[in-house]
């Protein structure tokens, strides 16, 4: 683990000079820093945290003097570059197993309509790497929505097979009476799976804001495999803008799993998600 550490410092000196460079703490910011930590506690005994550290630079200011804090950046149709990196431990009865990941990603939005997707992750489960890669391209419908298509692949080592995804996203953002806003973004993709040949996956949020600076919302996703346990999950979400550069963000989940033989190892998990942002 002591090389991984380093990994953190790449992008944390690259927000600082960015920040320094940019400057604006009022109104609008060019660089996003989110730092998660989750934790994860299923019935089986098996428990996972996970901390993440992700960078987000955009190349444009983003105004949020006429949006809601939180979707500032997909009102203002920005693009970016993020990159990312995490530490994953995960507990097993008395084995400890630690892991690292990092990604980059990136969106183009050209003549403020068209978007263009793409992402790299890299990461270790249980000593084994995945690496995965995904495209996706799509369009504002209009001001506040829009559609995109997706396509993703995994790659695990010692698996001489990978994994396809296609994916399509709606998002959302909904004038609810001039005053108050809702956010809503729904999922739905098709994947191969190593445990089962496919799966239909469906994902849906629905945040209400308050005000421009708060939220709460909920999540319902589900998972078909044909070969295998159903899974549904139900999520409550909360988010906070303390300032106009600092906000604090809340998530519980849990996943229920779906035996039909009594064969599944673990029957429920719960997941706790709490979130630092801050902009400059």
């Amino acid at each position: 683990m002591k090389s991984f550490n380093h990994y953190w410092l790449i992008p944390a000196f690259v927000s600082l000079l960015a920040g320094f460079s940019s400057l604006s703490f009022a109104d609008s910011y060019t660089v996003q820093i989110d730092l998660d930590g989750l934790h994860s506690d299923a019935d089986s005994g098996m428990q996972q945290e996970t901390y993440r550290l992700r960078n987000t630079f955009y190349f444009k200011k983003i105004d949020t003097g006429q949006a809601i804090f939180q979707e500032a950046a997909f009102l203002n149709k920005a693009s970016a570059i993020s990159l990312s990196v995490a530490n994953n431990e995960e507990t097993v009865s008395s084995i400890d197993d630690s892991c690292c990941a990092w990604s980059v990603d990136g969106k183009y939005v050209a003549s403020e309509r068209f978007i263009f997707q793409a992402d790299y992750n890299n990461n270790s489960i249980n000593g084994v790497d995945e690496t995965n890669f995904g495209l996706g391209a799509g369009l504002y419908i209009n001001d506040t929505t829009s559609l995109v298509v997706g396509f993703a692949q995994k790659e695990i080592d010692d698996v001489d097979q990978d994994f396809n995804t296609t994916s399509i996203n709606l998002k959302s953002v909904i004038d609810v009476d001039g005053e108050k806003t809702a956010v809503g973004d729904f999922t739905a993709s098709v994947s191969e799976n190593p445990g089962a040949n496919t799966v239909i996956e469906l994902d849906g949020s629905m945040d209400y804001y308050f005000t421009p600076r708060f939220s709460l919302g909920g999540r319902f996703a589900t998972s078909l495999p044909n070969n295998g346990n159903d899974a549904n999950t139900y999520g409550l979400q909360a988010s906070y803008f303390i300032a106009e550069s600092f906000a604090v963000g809340a998530s519980f989940a849990t996943t229920i799993f779906q035996e039909e033989d009594d064969t599944a190892s673990i029957d429920n998990t719960d997941t706790f998600t709490l979130t630092l942002t801050g902009r400059l």
